[in-house]
């Protein structure tokens, strides 16, 4: 709107409701998720806006916390937002499918997400499923003016070994996007085999999957561990038979960041 002087201006703002969330969402509507939940939230399709208010999300069964089978849903993260699957459990905190996309965004570094996927889950992307130990792709992540903590476990019997942020297992993300934002990304492994922080897994079976990344980091403080000292840091997993031979791999856009090991020290690609 242009303002001028001595001019009196009416400005008119209508604000859709936001629904509490009681089934699939598959539309464009606004929804909103707050104190404790032990169902998860699906999204099915459509571009809907989620509100996390100081929610708590915690999955004791094989599925998803958020589970985003299609669609393109941002998610808005307000407070502090515990979202969560048992470790003896399969599935990702945030499950992204393939051909699908999710923005989780907030106002500032004081709106936190912490984010953490069951066995052989990502804490953000791709998951095992139970009893075949098959691995699934993800699709694209975009992360946004907030405080994530993103956690990916182990597997609890064998399989693929997940990004804490990314894929699992051979499988494949198809871009990660963090912008003014400060994340801490703690990958599993088993000290043989682990996931990188940010990127991508590796399976017990078929080894690597991917081997190049569409990441970029702008304006970040990143916080990252790797699941074996095989893998790297930003990029691939790895094994102590299939290593990687970077810390951040060459191809990710990395702008005005700065990257932490475990130990609290700087690396650099």
């Amino acid at each position: 709107v242009d303002i001028e002087a001595g001019h009196v201006h009416t400005i008119k703002i209508d604000v859709g409701e936001a629904q509490q969330v009681t089934g699939e969402i598959s539309d464009d509507g606004t929804y909103i998720v707050s104190g404790t939940r032990t169902e998860p939230v699906t999204i099915t399709g459509g571009n809907p806006t989620i509100y996390l208010e100081n929610a708590d999300i915690n999955i004791t069964n094989d599925n998803h916390a958020i589970n985003i089978q299609n669609g393109n849903p941002t998610i808005y993260i307000s407070g502090t937002n515990n979202i969560s699957v048992d470790e003896d459990t399969y599935g990702a905190g945030i499950y992204v499918a393939e051909n699908s996309s999710v923005t989780i965004t907030g106002t500032s570094e004081d709106d936190v997400l912490v984010v953490t996927g069951g066995s052989g889950g990502s804490g953000i992307g791709g998951y095992t499923s139970n009893n075949t130990w098959e691995s699934h792709p993800c699709g694209n992540i975009t992360i946004e003016n907030i405080t994530v903590r993103a956690t990916s476990n182990k597997p609890e019997v064998t399989g693929g070994f997940a990004a804490a942020i990314g894929a699992c297992g051979d499988q494949t993300v198809e871009s990660i996007t963090i912008s003014n934002a400060v994340v801490y990304a703690n990958s599993g492994g088993n000290g043989d085999y682990g996931g990188a922080g940010i990127g991508g897994g590796v399976s017990e079976y078929s080894g690597f999957g991917q081997r190049e990344f569409d990441i970029s980091i702008v304006d970040s403080e990143i916080h990252v561990s790797r699941g074996c000292p095989y893998a790297s840091y930003i990029g691939a997993g790895g094994t102590r038979f299939e290593q990687t031979n970077y810390k951040i791999i060459p191809s990710a856009k990395i702008t005005n960041s700065t990257i932490y090991n475990e130990s609290g020290a700087v690396i650099t690609q």
